[in-house]
């Protein structure tokens, strides 16, 4: 399908394409914009993506891979800081740093392969890998600065990822998700902002998008459900829901008391 044909159908598929209407039907336009062949289609779809739920944005970034144009389209817009790079997933990364054409594979390694803001931080903070903690103290501040969101053993949240079954991962694994926690993004636990037709801001992750509502899970546990009409703008950030600047919260031997209290053997 063409341009001319594109054209006019467009404003009925950017409509189609809103928070407010039912997640399979925006699923369903996605894969109709996916039909056609221009870039023009391209945009539509990159636009609409950061508000897409997971499943139909992962279905979207396949489609913006999956032609060297669009592909194009995709890492212009990362470049430029319209779209954030942290919500391509490993495999849409290492489709476009690999492609088949030359001229992206130059364009993807010179837009994704840079390191994040958060890699001097990181860098910065490894000394602390060598650095004793105490397991006791680590308890206490876990329990302050991180069980709202997190659970490890006993105690603490579901809003992030269950600690308990990472123990084994090791210090190193717990020291950059600790202090950038954006470098891998898991899709399940990517932030949403949501504003309401009456101007409120929320910020959470999607839990549900149904026909007639959509529930965040914020990151103090509570669950807001907003029904459908009250939704004005719904948007994935490409941000992890936990924040960046541990670092400063925690002092050096606080992160490194923390990680001795996360890595403890049973």
């Amino acid at each position: 399908l063409q341009l001319g044909e594109f054209e006019a159908v467009r404003p009925a598929l950017i409509d189609l394409l809103q928070p407010r209407q039912p997640a399979k039907l925006r699923a369903a336009v996605v894969r109709v914009l996916g039909s056609f062949s221009t870039d023009a289609s391209a945009s539509v779809l990159l636009e609409s993506t950061s508000s897409l739920p997971p499943a139909a944005r992962r279905q979207a970034l396949d489609l913006l891979t999956s032609r060297a144009s669009w592909a194009s389209v995709l890492l212009k817009a990362i470049a430029a800081g319209d779209f954030a790079a942290q919500q391509l997933a490993a495999q849409h990364r290492a489709k476009l740093l690999k492609h088949g054409n030359a001229n992206i594979a130059r364009l993807a390694n010179s837009t994704l392969g840079a390191e994040t803001d958060r890699s001097e931080v990181v860098n910065a903070m490894t000394k602390l890998l060598d650095q004793s903690g105490n397991v006791a103290r680590g308890k206490l501040a876990f329990r302050k600065a991180c069980s709202s969101c997190h659970r490890f053993e006993d105690h603490g949240s579901h809003v992030g990822p269950d600690l308990t079954p990472l123990r084994n991962r090791g210090a190193s694994f717990f020291l950059v998700n600790m202090l950038d926690p954006n470098r891998e993004l898991d899709p399940r636990y990517e932030a949403y902002n949501l504003v309401t037709t009456d101007g409120r801001m929320l910020s959470g992750l999607l839990m549900n998008d149904t026909d007639s509502a959509i529930t965040l899970l914020q990151a103090d546990g509570v669950l807001a459900t907003i029904p459908k009409p009250q939704v004005e703008i719904l948007q994935a950030s490409g941000r992890s829901l936990m924040p960046e600047g541990l670092e400063k919260d925690l002092t050096r031997q606080g992160i490194a008391d923390v990680i001795a209290y996360l890595v403890q053997q049973e």
